[in-house]
């Protein structure tokens, strides 16, 4: 998964369900700007579906990259997703809780 580099969010979440069939290394995912996106995350197992979760290593956000560090390796991906958070996510844990000391200071 690519865009165009130099532009997109400046934070996201990547998921990825990925299953190392046969490696003599581990499986790399990565999340950031174009060609500068480095790994993130690394599969620990194989033989079975593992989850892989991170946060974008670089910014802005743009492209997801699963890689091995040898070419021997042979791995699925089942499923990626990458979320963007909405702008007023971080916004909302404080004012829970603002609220909740206001109802408390009001008793």
């Amino acid at each position: 998964m690519t865009g165009s580099g130099g532009t997109g969010p400046n934070q996201v979440q990547a998921r990825a369900w990925v299953s190392v069939v046969n490696a003599s290394t581990d499986i790399h995912m990565g999340t950031g700007n174009g060609g500068s996106t480095t790994n993130d995350v690394s599969s620990t197992t194989t033989g079975t579906w593992e989850q892989l979760i991170t946060s974008n290593g670089g910014a802005p956000f743009n492209e997801i990259i699963f890689y091995a560090d040898r070419c021997s390796a042979e791995f699925y991906v089942g499923f990626a997703e990458v979320i963007v958070p909405e702008p007023s996510a971080s916004i909302l844990p404080a004012f829970g809780l603002m609220a909740t000391a206001l109802f408390s200071c009001r008793r």
